[in-house]
């Protein structure tokens, strides 16, 4: 996942935790967007593209219906990560991770953020 230098410093620390998580569970990377393009190329794909964009969350979105889904979306999937988080050694969980989901909730909805966007696309 692509850092994003002025994201609130909590959905920081939610896109790490994620990046970790698949690094240890996945075996594929923590950025395994990256690798795509090389991947599709390798299986043999044409004319393969990629397109990168942002995603804005919360407070950074104009029109209150999709703010409000912007913030539901990645605070609903804090309780399964966390899940999978706790079964994990005590070396990888991080000290706040028990109010991770209102302190997300919270800097969403006052100071926004954005996610990266990677879509790649090929022909056979």
């Amino acid at each position: 996942m692509d850092p994003i230098p002025h994201n609130p410093p909590v959905l920081k620390s939610f896109f790490e935790i994620m990046r970790r998580l698949f690094e240890t569970t996945g075996g594929a990377g923590g950025n395994l967007s990256k690798r795509l393009r090389g991947w599709m190329e390798e299986a043999g794909l044409k004319r393969v593209e990629e397109k990168v964009g942002y995603a804005a969350h919360g407070e950074a979105i104009d029109g209150k219906d999709l703010k409000q889904k912007s913030i539901d979306s990645p605070c609903s999937a804090v309780a399964p990560i966390l899940m999978v988080v706790r079964s994990m050694p005590p070396s990888f969980q991080d000290g706040d991770l028990e109010d991770l989901e209102p302190r997300l909730r919270r800097g969403l909805e006052e100071k926004g953020g954005h996610s990266c966007i990677r879509v790649v696309w090929g022909r056979k």
